[in-house]
Parts: structure tokens; C-alpha cells; sequence
């Protein structure tokens, strides 16, 4: 069950009609390098949000490239707190969910607005799917309230044969997108978002799980260790990261493995 018990409440954010226009474009990763939707996400969450948000960002470069180069040259150049020796960003490997978190908040800080929490989308110990739906939908509904669109991390965890036989689980893909709506459903969460990976607006759904998988979360340091189906699995078949793009006698499962959030409205940083 999720919450509300069957009560499907679904909630517009006042962008939703912009976003489905004609006038409105999502920022397209495909213009740029394949592994950019961390921070084209974070491209389409500044274009998306209110317009009081929308107002800090009009200093920014609005082309596509000028817009990435000038977020990557000031924050995500710099070296991970979390990768040896890596930047926070390289075309190779993208960006870890703390990289970018890291960098987001370095230009909030700038700009005077509040920083993004990233909340880990795991389930703690004793923890229930309910719970943790519950969980996603507050932080998320909260955010939006506050004006900022959430931003959302896909994470693709496969049944990976090792050389000496055997197997381990492991991630082998993420993805980010921005989150513009979120509606509560009886056996489902539903959400409405951005997708840059070819610029469009796209739905999917938040599933408990229906069989047995392994999942890290790398961004805990304290504990690093594989959880039996920890996350609520996505279903969004429309993100490159779905089990369609891969071959299909492979085990793997798409989660949703960490969500960036605002937790303070606007009005508490003038």
C-alpha cells in the first residue's frame, strides 16, 4: 500500500501547463556529452521553478552550452570530496548524487537561496515500502510547495559474472531528471518530470518491489554494505536506464536511490 491508502490525490505544480506548452523546451543532454544529465537536470530545475527562484538564475548564460560550461567552470570542476583524484563531473563518469549536491549548494550560497538536502531513497532498518513512499512524497510535495523542482536520481543495479565464476550485484548506470509532479496512488507513487536525455516531459511510477534484488548506496559512508531491495523500483520506461534498453536475461532493476530537495522556502534567505 502507499499512502493514503488508495486516495489518489495528485498534485499540479503551477509550471506544469508552461512546461506542456509549445514555448517551453527542456534542456537536451543530446546537444551536449552523453553522461551531462546531472547537471542539465539541474539546468531544467532552475527553469522550471517558481518565478521568484527563476529570478536569481537570470544571470546565468540561457544557451544550452553556454549554460553547462558556466555551471561546470565554476562548480563542478573542482575536485570530489568523494572520488579520489576525479572532478566532480567528467565526461567519462558524470556525477556522483553528493558531487552534485555539493555544487548546487556552493551556487545557492552565492546567490543567497537555500541549499538542497539529498536525501537517501534506502530503506533504514525495520523500515517499511510504506514508510518510505510516504517519506518520498513529503520531501518532494514540500519542495514544490516551496517552489523548487525536485531533482530525482535513477539508479540501475545488475547481476554482474565475475571472471573467477560467480556473480555480484552492482551499479552500472544512473540517471537524473527533474521532478515537476508527484500524485499519491494505492499501490503506486506517480511523477511527472523532466527528462534531459532528449529533452521531454515524461511519467512514471515508484513500485514496491515484486522480486528480490542487491543495492549499495554509495553515498553513505558509513555503510557501504548490499541490502536486499532496499528502494522502491522505478517504472519509467521512457529513461534510457530501463530494463528495455538491456538485454533482457540479464537480472538488474532501476531504483529511485537518492532525491535533492529544497527544505525552506525563499522568504527565509532574503
Amino acid at each position: 500500500m502507499m499512502p493514503n491508502g488508495g486516495v489518489l490525490r495528485i498534485l499540479w505544480i503551477w509550471l506544469i501547463g508552461l512546461c506542456m506548452s509549445e514555448a517551453f523546451e527542456c534542456y537536451d543532454q543530446l546537444e551536449l556529452e552523453e553522461n551531462t544529465c546531472g547537471i542539465v537536470s539541474l539546468m531544467n530545475a532552475q527553469r522550471l521553478s517558481s518565478d521568484a527562484w527563476q529570478e536569481h538564475f537570470k544571470s546565468i548564460p540561457a544557451g544550452v552550452e553556454e549554460r553547462f560550461q558556466w555551471h561546470y567552470r565554476k562548480y563542478f570542476k573542482r575536485f570530489s570530496s568523494y572520488s579520489y583524484r576525479k572532478r566532480r563531473w567528467d565526461m567519462k563518469n558524470g556525477i556522483r548524487p553528493d558531487d552534485l549536491r555539493d555544487g548546487i549548494n556552493e551556487l545557492h550560497t552565492s546567490l543567497g537561496l537555500p541549499k538542497l538536502t539529498l536525501i537517501s531513497l534506502f530503506r533504514s532498518e525495520g523500515d517499511t515500502y510504506q514508510a518510505l513512499s510516504e517519506h518520498f512524497f513529503k520531501v518532494t510535495h514540500q519542495s514544490l510547495e516551496f517552489g523548487y523542482t525536485p531533482i530525482l536520481i535513477f539508479s540501475r543495479f545488475q547481476k554482474i559474472s565475475q571472471r573467477r565464476g560467480g556473480y555480484r550485484w552492482g551499479v552500472v548506470a544512473s540517471h537524473v531528471v527533474t521532478l515537476t509532479a508527484v500524485s499519491e496512488g494505492e499501490r503506486s507513487l506517480g511523477f511527472q518530470y523532466c527528462d534531459p536525455w532528449g529533452g521531454r516531459m515524461c511519467e512514471g511510477r515508484l513500485c514496491v518491489p515484486t522480486r528480490d534484488y542487491w543495492a549499495n548506496d554509495i553515498c553513505s559512508r558509513e555503510d557501504k554494505g548490499l541490502k536486499k531491495s532496499p528502494c522502491l523500483v522505478v517504472d519509467a520506461q521512457d529513461s534510457p536506464v530501463h530494463s528495455s534498453r538491456y538485454a533482457p536475461h540479464v537480472s538488474s532493476v532501476v531504483v529511485a536511490s537518492h532525491v535533492l530537495v529544497v527544505s525552506s522556502p525563499l522568504t527565509e534567505h532574503k
